[in-house]
């Protein structure tokens, strides 16, 4: 049983799927960060706001569920490349008092040379699953194992819990964004 693919594969899939629930929820501000890169242009901030989400949503389904260690590995190096990049951009930039936006497990953060540092760490961390056995969370394995492989079943069952955790959350956020703008409305 590989426990290290299984631990590598829960971090960075948590990491990215802790912030998907702001980034949604509060889009506006999502796309806010984006903006103060001044990278893209201003027409394609939004869509780019969307694709990251989606990417993120890609990359956390595959850590999780695909056998393909590659594929894995690929989502999760081009995001974490993407930002690093953006990042670097901006502190040659000479622009250190902006958020990073990121998030979740990792938090929020001026920018700084230590986020792209904890990126590559991060990448190289996320490669190690290129040379570990198969994870015991895949589809494949619990093809071959079937169901009754108890630390997968256990896994599943804490992720649907974290999942549930953060879908309440969600939804409250959700709650008392419209009753706020109906309070609004109404005055």
């Amino acid at each position: 049983m590989d426990i290290m693919g299984t631990a590598v594969r829960f971090l960075i899939s948590f990491m990215f799927i802790s912030g998907l629930p702001e980034k949604i929820i509060h889009f506006k501000k999502h796309i806010y960060y984006i903006s103060t890169f001044e990278i893209l242009n201003k027409k394609t901030i939004r869509l780019f706001g969307v694709v990251d989400i989606l990417l993120q949503i890609l990359a956390v389904t595959l850590l999780l569920f695909s056998s393909n260690k590659f594929l894995c590995v690929i989502s999760s190096i081009f995001l974490l490349l993407l930002y690093s990049l953006a990042i670097t951009i901006n502190l040659l930039r000479g622009k250190r008092d902006l958020s990073c936006g990121c998030g979740g497990l990792v938090g929020n953060h001026k920018l700084s040379w230590w986020l792209v540092f904890r990126n590559l760490v991060l990448i190289l961390i996320v490669i190690s699953l290129l040379f570990l056995p198969e994870s015991l969370i895949s589809l494949r394995t619990l093809q071959e194992k079937g169901m009754d492989n108890q630390v997968s079943l256990s896994f599943l069952y804490f992720l649907s819990i974290v999942l549930l955790y953060y879908t309440i959350i969600s939804i409250r956020e959700l709650f008392f964004v419209i009753k706020n703008r109906l309070d609004e409305i109404r005055r």
